[in-house]
């Protein structure tokens, strides 16, 4: 998405990032004793152990962005290159062998050629440097193995050009350049581990280091293609997700934590639906409407979206779906809620409440209802949909307020 679109997934990353940030600024308020409600001596201890164990392990996953340096983006020639690489077939792993041979001059295979000099970053290689280009050529299979992992790649029988291109380009800089990690939590001390040394034994790897050769590959890929800057919004993100984990997971009472992590979630989750997605559905929505008020062929009715957060509504819906089960009823609904109110008001621009159940609730005390609020103005033949927010039990409220979560209700 980000390479198809590069603008557009700057905006919506920028505002995920916006969004979690308000969350996290929400949650700092919590105080110990709201988070600290015990439930006997030997569940607590089980429970803030195995919350430190999910927050090493995040922990050494954030810290490998801190320590990985971004990629300097190759010149803008290059980048445009490098995006016809991805109109190219795979490469089966024979590539490996045809690679060595052109390094070894013992001939000249003009793919082998093509994807070496790309490697190059458009360039020939320099005699100095064929030795450290067959040593990358030769972790390549290494390397690609983690990364298949990393990405969840079920097809291993072969390998794209641009990932092969960026891996050798990865391999060739930590030869060069020798960088090492620090992996160091609660007391655990693992200074400068080398890069390099995973390759050499790849099966007793650090998981912390293979997540630094994967940190590294995407890096480098994404300066490739030019969307770095894309890239450093994801790692911001990533770390504002973990600040947020850390305080969700320092609750010492299961259920609460469950609680809290339940709320977030729910909330959390409508922000990764992407903005255009949300209008597209938006828009359905409101020729649902417009076709349920059944408008006289001589007059006009326009529908206005002028909140952000009315955005959420549509986020509701299920999304890459033709289920439009629920976002029918909705319409017929709120159309019906239209009608009834025109033809029952003395004024011609007033506000309507139309509450109406949805979908399942985050949580077995919450409610499923939920409230959206518009703005009619018969003079304009205007319908303007205003804001929208979900509906909470007074059970489900009090439970908030109990938790520290009383900055997310509104009035």
């Amino acid at each position: 998405q980000a390479l198809k679109f590069p603008q557009e997934s700057y905006e919506e990353l920028y505002r995920i990032k916006d969004f979690l940030t308000k969350i996290h600024i929400k949650l700092n308020d919590i105080s110990d004793e709201q988070r600290t409600r015990p439930e006997g001596v030997m569940n607590t201890f089980f429970n803030i152990l195995a919350c430190h164990k999910f927050l090493c392990m995040e922990n050494g996953k954030i810290a490998v962005n801190t320590q990985v340096s971004q990629v300097t983006p190759p010149n803008p020639s290059y980048i445009e290159k490098f995006k016809e690489i991805q109109t190219l077939d795979p490469a089966s792993w024979s590539i490996l062998e045809r690679l060595h041979n052109n390094l070894d001059a013992k001939s000249s295979d003009d793919n082998a050629n093509f994807i070496l000099r790309m490697a190059a970053y458009d360039s020939d290689i320099p005699d100095d440097d064929i030795t450290s280009y067959r040593y990358a050529v030769e972790h390549v299979r290494t390397v690609a193995d983690w990364w298949y992992n990393y990405l969840q790649i079920e097809e291993k029988s072969i390998i794209s050009i641009d990932t092969l291109c960026v891996i050798i380009q990865e391999i060739f800089y930590c030869r060069k350049n020798t960088p090492q990690i620090s992996h160091n939590y609660m007391g655990q001390s693992n200074e400068g581990v080398s890069m390099m040394g995973a390759l050499s034994h790849p099966k007793e790897a650090d998981p912390v280091v293979i997540t630094a050769w994967m940190v590294r590959l995407e890096n480098r890929l994404c300066a490739n293609y030019g969307v770095s800057k894309q890239l450093q919004l994801k790692r911001e993100i990533d770390n504002l997700i973990f600040e947020i984990k850390k305080i969700i997971y320092s609750y010492h009472n299961l259920y609460d934590l469950l609680f809290v992590n339940s709320f977030l979630t729910f909330w959390a989750a409508k922000t990764t639906i992407p903005r255009h997605q949300a209008i597209e559905c938006g828009n359905n929505f409101l020729g649902m409407v417009l076709a349920y008020i059944n408008i006289p062929d001589n007059h006009s009715l326009q529908l206005r979206v002028s909140s952000p957060n009315v955005l959420n509504f549509f986020r509701e819906f299920p999304i890459n779906t033709d289920d439009f089960t629920q976002i029918e009823a909705a319409a017929k609904y709120i159309a019906s809620s239209v009608v009834q109110a025109c033809n029952s008001s003395h004024t011609n621009v007033f506000q309507l409440r139309v509450t109406f159940r949805l979908l399942p609730p985050p949580h077995p005390m919450s409610s499923n209802e939920c409230c959206l609020i518009l703005k009619i103005d018969k003079n304009t033949d205007t319908i303007e949909l205003l804001d929208y927010r979900n509906i909470i039990s007074n059970e489900y409220e009090a439970e908030m307020e109990r938790l520290g979560l009383e900055a997310f209700i509104v009035d």
